[in-house]
């Protein structure tokens, strides 16, 4: 028996010869990664409306109990184009909400326009409301 199960080990270890190539990275875009204010802001450099400054606008959209509820959300804005991402609950909440926001605008009148361009895409009543941070 011990022959056996030495024999099956030295078939389990690799050689020079058959080890595997490293993995190439994949090209597929990962969607399913939650986005950050940050990287939203980058992923969207070439969009005027986006400003680097600290003070900055946001429309929030959604809030969620559930982050995976949240991320599908945020998803179909980042389908549309718009820079869609999740905030994680703050701490001062009294219970987990992920709060879906759009945006990073340098003016109170662009996240305005972002909204009201929103609410126009939809057949139904929206409370999407301007954050300032």
């Amino acid at each position: 028996m011990r022959g056996t199960q030495m024999a099956t080990q030295e078939k389990a270890k690799p050689t020079e010869d058959q080890t595997a190539p490293p993995a190439e990275e994949s090209k597929e875009p990962t969607s399913k990664q939650v986005a950050t204010p940050q990287k939203a802001a980058e992923e969207t450099e070439e969009q005027p409306a986006v400003s680097d400054d600290r003070t900055l606008f946001y429309v929030q959209v959604g809030a969620f109990n559930r982050r995976d509820m949240a991320v599908t959300f945020a998803e179909t804005f980042n389908q549309r184009g718009y820079p869609a991402f999740v905030l994680d609950p703050f701490p001062t909440d009294r219970r987990e909400i992920f709060r879906v926001r759009i945006g990073g605008y340098a003016t109170r009148e662009e996240a305005e326009e972002v909204r009201n361009k929103l609410q126009s895409e939809t057949s139904r009543a929206t409370d999407y409301f301007i954050i300032r941070s």
